[in-house]
């Protein structure tokens, strides 16, 4: 697995700064000849939650408001059909979500009952642009190596990318 690191790292045993090339990444190790212990790089495990923070935590909830805001202007300045388009717009990607996991539950791709109203519920059509804000908030809670697993980052970036390319298209 070849990786670059961008900053300079600290091995907590040899005291030596180290670049990229002087880290194993695969094993997260200092690959000098005469040191072989694991390089302490906190930071860079930090840039990925911190990515989801901003991008899928901050912004999501400022689209949010500003959506919302947008609702509220189309009603305010008497336009209903755009406020009609506008929440259509908003609510796509959870009816789109609600589709998905009515047809896995009837197909029975989903463990029972209680995991089909979780899903129908929070992430359907009303709740989904929250529960998706929510959603992230507990990954990141859960740390880094959590959010990683492949059905988390699988499902962050579909969930993400959903919400995303509906809403844009139409607006």
């Amino acid at each position: 697995m070849t990786q670059s690191i961008h900053n300079k790292h600290h091995c907590t045993h040899c005291k030596t700064r180290k670049n990229s090339s002087q880290i194993n990444i695969s094993t997260l190790s200092c690959a000098s000849v005469h040191c072989n212990r694991v390089i302490n790089i906190t930071l860079l495990n930090m840039r990925t939650l911190v990515r989801v923070l901003l991008y899928d935590v901050v912004l999501a909830t400022v689209h949010i408001i500003v959506d919302a805001y947008l609702i509220y202007s189309y009603y305010d300045a008497g336009d209903p059909w755009w406020a009609a388009a506008t929440i259509t717009a908003v609510c796509l990607p959870g009816l789109l979500e609600l589709l998905t996991y009515t047809y896995s539950f009837l197909h029975g791709d989903l463990s029972g009952v209680k995991e089909f109203i979780f899903w129908a519920v929070f992430f359907g059509p009303v709740l989904f642009p929250f529960s998706l804000v929510a959603w992230h908030i507990y990954q990141v809670y859960k740390g880094e190596k959590h959010f990683k697993k492949y059905e988390n980052i699988a499902r962050s970036r579909v969930l993400t990318s959903l919400s995303v390319l509906t809403k844009s298209a139409l607006q």
